[in-house]
């Protein structure tokens, strides 16, 4: 062999030994593992901002989704976590429009929630789910007549078609029928329906708990309250409702700020501003049940004034205020505890008359840290 021909078998040899050790320094991307599984597409009441889609990973590796997008009407919505974005093999996630308005029908549910853009048709159209290169991984089509319609009903993915069933909301799905309560029961089928047929009745809407598989309601359910906004500083009391009177459930409360309490009406202070989810979970008899809420704490934009003797107070900020336990202390060392609720409008202004000689030296939030003081008047 002359040495040109031995110089390009060489170098044929060398392109593909580089060919060999590329391919196994790129790693295999799995595409299509990440499955539409369930829709909500018209919930109950008012659909506004309440629908929501679920998704499985049936792959054997992570997916980070971020960047993924929802494609509906050719437009790409895109998915942004609300804490992790990596969904595991073999685990569920929800995709809503928004968080606070599915999160209060789904109290219970902690799993991975991602908020995207988008409304789905009450008659029915196609949905899919695209990676981060905006490559459709998969596609699901519904209609209105295949049920879930206003009904309290999800459309879910069993044994290969869509199907009507209670909502599983981050869990497996299950062939299980809503029923009215003018129904018999006896006239409802649970059997697996492969055909594509659909089972709908009409009932309030019910909210499932946060397993893998279907399960009987528990006992007894508890209630942690509305949503709340208070100022820091300031003592704020929670107190759980239950759903019968003869259980006396165990109560944790978890604060959401590294804090926790124990008993059925607790009083918490938020130091930090911010919006903390508080959570309560009740134990009784071996059946456990679970709510929570949200309260954003903040720090108050109060002006105080004084005038002779009478003193403004004006809220500059762009929430509502409540002013109840706060206190005005004053250079005689007296002092006066402004009344629970006293609630003042963002931009309003409120007016108290003093004694005689009172000149204000402090504001004070209820638990003792000051927020202003006034050194001259």
């Amino acid at each position: 062999m002359n040495i040109g021909m031995y110089s390009v078998c060489m170098s044929i040899k060398k392109f593909l030994i580089i060919t060999f050790i590329i391919c196994l320094c790129i790693p295999l991307i799995s595409h299509a593992q990440i499955k539409i599984i369930e829709l909500m597409y018209n919930p109950e009441g008012s659909d506004t901002k309440r629908e929501w889609i679920e998704i499985y990973n049936v792959g054997n590796s992570f997916v980070d989704l971020n960047s993924y997008y929802i494609f509906e009407n050719n437009i790409y919505h895109k998915l942004v976590a609300q804490s992790q974005s990596i969904l595991n093999p073999g685990e569920y996630a929800i995709i809503v429009d928004s968080f606070a308005e599915v999160l209060a029908d789904y109290k219970d549910y902690f799993g991975k929630i991602f908020d995207s853009t988008f409304s789905l048709s009450n008659t029915g159209e196609t949905i899919s789910i695209a990676d981060n290169s905006k490559q459709i991984i998969d596609t699901i089509t519904y209609e209105s007549t295949m049920g879930a319609d206003d009904d309290g009903a999800s459309l879910q993915m069993i044994d290969g078609t869509l199907q009507t069933s209670k909502p599983t909301f981050g869990a497996v799905n299950v062939l299980d029928p809503i029923v009215s309560d003018t129904d018999d029961a006896s006239d409802v089928s649970t059997s697996t329906d492969t055909s594509g047929g659909t089972s709908s009745g009409v009932s309030s809407h019910i909210e499932q708990e946060p397993v893998v598989s279907y399960s009987p309601t528990p006992s007894f359910k508890i209630g942690v309250g509305r949503k709340r906004t208070v100022c820091i500083n300031t003592p704020l009391e929670f107190e759980i409702q239950v759903s019968r009177a003869d259980v006396r459930p165990r109560i944790i409360w978890n604060f959401g700020d590294f804090e926790t309490e124990k008993g059925r009406k607790v009083e918490h202070v938020y130091v930090y501003e911010g919006t903390y989810e508080v959570l309560a979970e009740g134990s009784f008899d071996g059946h456990t049940s679970i709510s929570r809420t949200e309260v954003v704490a903040i720090v108050p934009q109060i002006s105080v004034i004084q005038s002779s003797s009478t003193i403004s107070i004006a809220n500059k900020g762009k929430s509502e205020v409540n002013l109840g336990g706060f206190i005005l202390k004053f250079k005689d060392e007296t002092k006066y505890i402004i009344p629970k609720n006293t609630i003042i409008k963002a931009g309003a202004v409120v007016y108290k008359d003093l004694d005689f000689g009172q000149v204000i030296a402090e504001l004070v939030y209820p638990n003792g840290v000051i927020y202003e003081r006034f050194d001259t008047i």
